[in-house]
Formats: C-alpha cells, structure tokens, sequence
C-alpha cells in the first residue's frame, strides 16, 4: 500500500500515542483465559470490537498479548493509509482489504489470507463495524472469515471514564494518560460452515454490548486493577 507523507505522519503520531498510552495506564482484563485457552489448543481467534474501541485493543495488545502478532483487517483505501502506518509500526501485520467488494482481486486476497490463517494459526482482529459505519452494526465478512478458518470470534468491551470521545461516527475513544480501563473478553463465539447471518450479526451485538457494559461495571466496582507489564 503506497502511503502519502501526511498519512506517514498521522500513523506515526498514533503509535506513538498508543505507546504513551501503554506506558501510562492500568488495565484488568476479565476473561483472558479465551485467548489462552485458545493459544493452548492452536486455535486461531479472531478478536472482535466496536470500530470505537481501537486504541483500546491498541493497549491490550502492547500489555497482554505482546508476543502475539496479530492481522489486522483495515480498509484497502485512503482510509486504510494511516493505519496500515501505525500497524506496521507496531509489529502487527495491516490486511488492506473491503470484503463488501465481490471483484477477483478481493476474492484472490481472501482465499490467500483464509490460507495463511488455516496454515500459521494466525490470530485476526476485525472491527464488525468499520470501515465506516453505520456504529454498532456489524457487516458479514467477519462471519464469513471465521467460519472459513474455524476460528471463534472473541468478543471485546472497553471501558474508562477518563478518555477523549472524538465526534464521529464510532464516537472514537482516546483513554487519557495514567487512567485505570477495564476489558472484558466474552465466552467465544463458534461460527458454523453453514448460519444464518441475522442471527449471527444479533449475537455479536448482544456479546458486544455485554461485555462494554460488564466492563463499566467492574470498572467502577474497582475489580482485581492489574499493574502495567
């Protein structure tokens, strides 16, 4: 992917935010345990939260699954540039690609990462929502990919009252230095080969906004804050 300075720079800019971030915060994580149950088993995930929530997985990432190298789907467009920076930059590999295209080249690119996925036992983490809305309802390819690879999907709420809110469309939240977050990672989601995809996108909404809302509540009962790794 050719990047212009500009998105150079704002990539830059938001790794380096995100390692502040990582440096200066606390964090507890209730159900961790999915991601390790799967790494024993060799099972690939794919790591599921809101579009609003991305410098949250950012820091989860730098302090709990920092061994892990996970493919990260981003929009394979001018939207995509400044991620595709900051991921690179933070040792994650940027899957530049818009499952909602049906062309050869989008079919091509799928089939070799369903492959690298089956082969490495890679882990993936896809925002059901992006690239751009609308907030909170997930597209298809998410369902797609998993039940191709047999990966389950981890659901993932965030929550912190100290955060920036960015007026947008996924109301984008920057959590502020030396705050506490709270994540939740709900049980796993198992796509079969053959699902309806209503009852698939209802599913996801509903693990989704239990676990932001399990988050918020642990965060204010004070539970089990862990120190920085």
């Amino acid at each position: 992917m050719e990047i212009s300075k500009r998105n150079q720079f704002i990539g830059n800019a938001l790794f380096y935010l995100g390692s502040l971030l990582t440096r200066t915060t606390k964090i507890n994580v209730v159900g961790f345990e999915h991601f390790e149950n799967a790494r024993a088993e060799q099972l690939p995930v794919i790591a599921s939260a809101w579009h609003g929530y991305t410098m949250f997985m950012f820091i989860l990432l730098r302090q709990r699954l920092k061994q892990e190298r996970f493919r990260v789907m981003i929009p394979d467009d001018w939207r995509g540039e400044t991620l595709y920076q900051w991921l690179r930059k933070a040792d994650q590999v940027p899957v530049p690609m818009d499952l909602q295209n049906k062309g050869m080249d989008t079919a091509r690119r799928f089939a070799k990462l369903v492959r690298t996925i089956k082969n490495e036992r890679s882990n993936t983490i896809i925002n059901p929502d992006g690239p751009a809305g609308p907030s909170h309802l997930p597209k298809p390819g998410i369902f797609f990919l998993a039940a191709k690879v047999g990966a389950p999907i981890l659901p993932v709420g965030a929550y912190t009252r100290h955060k920036y809110v960015v007026n947008r469309w996924d109301a984008y939240e920057v959590p502020l230095p030396f705050s506490r977050l709270s994540y939740v990672v709900g049980e796993p989601i198992l796509v079969p080969r053959r699902y309806d995809v209503p009852e698939m996108k209802a599913r996801l909404v509903a693990a989704l906004h239990e676990a932001t809302m399990q988050a918020k509540a642990n965060y204010y009962a004070g539970k089990g804050m862990e120190s920085r790794e």
